[in-house]
């Protein structure tokens, strides 16, 4: 949760999950209507989630998480979110249980990120 000062509202990164794209877990995002902490909210739509399954590794591919839970954001001094960090488990045949840390800069829109 982080007060966008910019906006002058308050926002919040979730954990969310949607039968509606079968059964993956999304980022959901929500925001205050007004400048106050105690809302009213809204809360954003499962059809632009604020982050998806797919990541891109470092050399630009796209891979596709069975799970991407947990999200963090790191912010920068003018207080703007500049990296999202996620709990990622990748799409394993063999169900090792590999789950990691992922960072992904903030700032522009891509396959793998919406806008926060």
């Amino acid at each position: 949760m982080f007060f966008d000062r910019s906006a002058q509202r308050w926002r919040v990164l979730v954990h969310q999950y949607s039968l509606s794209v079968k059964q993956h877990l999304v980022g959901g995002a929500a925001v205050s209507l007004t400048p106050e902490l105690l809302g009213p909210w809204e809360l954003q739509n499962h059809s632009s989630p604020a982050y998806t399954i797919w990541v891109n590794d470092t050399n630009g591919a796209l891979e596709t998480m069975s799970r991407r839970e947990r999200p963090k954001l790191l912010l920068g001094e003018d207080g703007a979110p500049e990296v999202l960090y996620t709990a990622v488990c990748p799409a394993n045949p063999k169900g090792d249980g590999l789950c990691y840390s992922h960072a992904q800069r903030i700032g522009k829109k891509d396959s793998s990120s919406g806008v926060i």
